[in-house]
C-alpha cells in the first residue's frame, strides 16, 4: 500500500509539472504587456519606413463594447467619395491600428472607407490577454455589426496581418457578411507555430508539452486550441480569399502559406522573395499594392 500511495505522489508530481510546462508555454503566447502607441510609431517608423504624417489624416474615432466586457476602438477613415465599400485592416500581435496606418492608401485610392480597429489589449482598446485570434474573431465580428448599423449596405472586405489574418480567416468562415478577406503573413495553427520552430528559437521538449498547453489554454483560459486551426477553417470561407506571404520570412514559415494554399483551392494567393516577416510591403510595395488592388478589383 505504501508503494502505492509514493506511486500516486509521484504521478501527482509529474502531471503537475507537466502542466506547469503547458502553462508557461501559455503564458508565452498569450501574455504580452501592453504595446501602448508612442511604441507602435517607434517600431513602425524604425523597422517599416511609416510615414509620420499619416498620423495627421483626419478620422473617426469609433467605440464599441467587445462582448467579453472591454471596450474597443477603431479609426475610421473615409473615402473621399460616397461608397458602401469598407475595408476592415487588422493588426498583428504586439501592435496597434497605427500598425496598419502604411497600407491606408492601398485601399483608399482603391475607393474604400477604411476601418482601423485597435484589437484587445492593444492601442486604446480594453486590457486583456491576447489569444490568438480566438475572442478577436468575435470583436471583428462586431466591427462588422457596427459598419452595417452604420450603412447597411456595407460591403466589407477583411485585410489582416501575421496574428490579423488568422483572426480575419476565422471571422470571414464564422461570418457570412464578409465579401473577400485577405490574410496576410498568418498562421497555419497554433500547433504549428510550435512544431515548426522547435529549435528555433524553441527547444525541441518544447514539443513535449504540447497536449498540456492545449488543456491549460482551455481550462484556464477559455482557448479552444483546435479552433486556432487556420488551414482548417479557411475551408469553409465561402469569400474570396487571397494568401501573402514571403520566402523571407523566417517567424512564420512559408509552410504555413502552403498549408493555406493546399486547404482552399479557390484561394489566390502570392508569395514574394523578398521581405521578413510583415515586411513584404517595406520591400516591395508597388507589387504589393498591384497584387491587393487586382484582388479587390474581382470582388463583386
Amino acid at each position: 500500500m505504501l508503494f502505492l500511495y509514493i506511486a500516486l505522489i509521484i504521478t501527482g508530481f509529474l502531471l503537475l509539472l507537466y502542466l506547469a510546462g503547458g502553462l508557461a508555454l501559455a503564458v508565452v503566447f498569450y501574455f504580452q504587456g501592453k504595446t501602448d502607441n508612442d511604441q507602435v510609431v517607434e517600431f513602425e517608423v524604425k523597422e517599416k519606413n511609416l510615414d509620420i504624417k499619416l498620423l495627421d489624416i483626419p478620422c473617426k474615432e469609433l467605440y464599441i463594447n467587445s462582448r467579453f466586457g472591454y471596450k474597443l476602438f477603431a479609426r475610421l477613415y473615409q473615402s473621399d467619395t460616397s461608397t458602401d465599400k469598407y475595408i476592415i485592416g487588422i493588426h498583428g500581435k504586439s501592435s496597434s491600428s497605427i500598425g496598419q496606418l502604411k497600407y491606408l492608401k492601398i485601399f483608399s485610392e482603391a475607393g474604400y472607407n477604411v476601418l482601423l480597429p485597435d484589437q484587445r489589449n492593444s492601442g486604446q482598446s480594453g486590457k486583456s490577454f491576447f489569444s490568438l485570434g480566438f475572442y478577436e474573431k468575435y470583436d471583428i465580428i462586431s466591427w462588422i455589426t457596427a459598419i452595417k448599423r452604420l450603412n447597411k449596405n456595407a460591403e466589407i472586405i477583411l485585410f489582416g496581418e501575421s496574428m490579423g489574418g488568422a483572426a480575419a480567416i476565422l471571422a470571414a468562415e464564422a461570418d457570412h457578411r464578409v465579401k473577400g478577406v485577405i490574410s496576410y503573413c498568418s498562421f497555419s495553427s497554433v500547433t504549428d507555430i510550435i512544431k515548426r520552430h522547435l529549435g528555433n528559437p524553441y527547444p525541441p521538449i518544447i514539443g513535449f508539452f504540447i497536449p498540456a498547453f492545449i488543456i491549460v489554454s482551455l481550462l484556464c483560459f477559455g482557448i479552444k486550441v483546435w479552433q486556432l486551426n487556420i488551414a482548417s477553417k479557411i475551408r469553409r470561407v465561402k469569400a474570396p480569399a487571397l494568401i501573402i506571404h514571403s520566402r523571407q520570412d523566417k517567424l512564420i514559415d512559408i509552410s504555413h502559406a502552403r498549408k493555406l494554399i493546399d486547404n482552399c483551392d479557390k484561394a489566390e494567393y502570392i508569395i514574394f522573395d523578398k521581405g521578413e516577416h510583415a515586411k513584404a510591403y517595406c520591400e516591395q510595395p508597388l507589387h504589393f499594392t498591384q497584387a491587393v488592388r487586382r484582388f479587390l478589383s474581382k470582388i463583386k
